[in-house]
């Protein structure tokens, strides 16, 4: 007898693969030799080294927010976009809010055949935002690309973003 559940990833493979990729396909950037212009890997500014419950690295992420946006379609969107400059726009055009969750998605008490009394989460949708954090850390900014950040004139969500990614992954 197979049992019923509302889990799109559960049906679709998206845990499975989020165990063997959990970066979902993003790559760190590529560095250039000393002598070029652009990100050197010698001026990244080192993260944590926290890891999930399967050895995969956390960056001190919340471990629900991690495993849903590691489960999100947006953030196996994300390997398109293997320039900093890249994410950067798309965290201009895209970000609208910086939540670790889609307000109103996370936190609702529910109750029948979506219950926590039947095991089954509600965690919510993780926001845009926190996304783009883990595509940043993934990609292993640089202090100038980091500096760019906190500097940015066009908009508040990309210094947030940021100021995030120094509170966040700085802390071990």
């Amino acid at each position: 007898q197979r049992t019923m559940t509302n889990n799109k990833n559960f049906f679709s493979g998206r845990l499975e693969e989020v165990r063997k990729t959990p970066n979902g396909g993003n790559e760190p950037q590529r560095f250039v030799a000393p002598s070029e212009d652009g990100p050197h890997e010698e001026d990244v500014l080192p993260v944590s080294t926290t890891s999930d419950p399967f050895g995969s690295q956390s960056y001190n992420l919340n471990p629900m927010l991690l495993e849903a946006i590691r489960m999100s379609d947006t953030f196996w969107d994300l390997p398109k976009f293997v320039k900093f400059e890249e994410v950067i726009d798309q965290i201009f055009y895209n970000v609208k809010y910086v939540c670790p969750w889609v307000p109103g998605t996370h936190g609702k008490k529910s109750s029948g055949m979506q219950s926590s009394i039947r095991g089954v989460s509600n965690t919510g949708t993780p926001g845009v935002a926190f996304t783009m954090l883990l595509k940043l850390f993934i990609l292993k900014l640089t202090r100038t690309q980091l500096k760019s950040m906190l500097e940015h004139s066009d908009s508040s969500y990309i210094r947030a973003l940021g100021f995030l990614y120094l509170r966040i992954g700085m802390t071990d």
